[in-house]
């Protein structure tokens, strides 16, 4: 026997898609449906030499793997088909998101061979100083980019943003080139300037909070 619960059940069958489903009570009835698993597959490069990328992380829906490559190959399987959105990140590049199709997993014929191409991540080191031109410790720097043409967006350190240090000093790197505002905000206010970002360059600014 079996408390009340709530449980999480996890089923896995070779073949299918693994499933989870959680907060199942011990007296509730339960039909379990699994679907062939699917996968998606393909390869990362660097956008600028085409040179294959050694390591990624790659991440469908909640499924993420860092996966060493070879020859920037990749595969993720234990999903089931349909579509799915990509999100593909290497140390140093700015990541991409796209729209995929996963395919059957049985039958390697019928996948598609996803090619995605990194920008080498840009970087901005700045500092962040309040109305009489001291340093502001604290504060919350993150960037918003101007767009999503191609599929780019602002990377990881920059979608989580940063916090200044004891010299108002901040840094965020693998951000997409193209243009970028970025917002420093503390409960006083906040202060944003527009920038121009370059494939694996670096821009320095300065902040001044109201």
């Amino acid at each position: 026997a079996v408390g009340s619960g709530p449980w999480t059940i996890e089923v896995e069958a070779e073949g299918f898609a693994p499933l989870s489903r959680s907060g199942i009570e011990s007296s509730e009835a339960l039909e379990i449906v699994l679907y062939v698993e699917a996968m998606v597959a393909g390869e990362v490069s660097d956008a600028a030499t085409g040179a294959p990328l050694p390591t990624v992380r790659v991440q469908v829906g909640t499924v993420a793997r860092l996966l060493q490559t070879r020859r920037g190959r990749f595969e993720l399987g234990g999903l089931s088909a349909g579509a799915w959105r990509l999100r593909v990140s290497a140390p140093g590049y700015a990541a991409r998101e796209l729209l995929v199709e996963a395919k059957p997993a049985a039958d390697r014929s019928l996948l598609d061979d996803v090619r995605v191409e990194l920008p080498a991540g840009a970087r901005v080191r700045g500092v962040i100083l309040d109305a009489r031109g001291d340093p502001v410790a604290s504060a919350r720097v993150r960037a918003v980019a101007g767009g999503e043409a191609n599929g780019l967006r602002v990377g990881d350190a920059g979608r989580e943003g940063a916090v200044t240090n004891g010299r108002g000093e901040f840094v965020l790197s693998e951000l997409p080139p193209g243009d970028c505002a970025l917002v420093a905000a503390t409960a006083a206010g906040e202060a944003r300037s527009e920038v121009r970002l370059e494939a694996g360059g670096e821009v320095e600014v300065e902040l001044r909070l109201p």
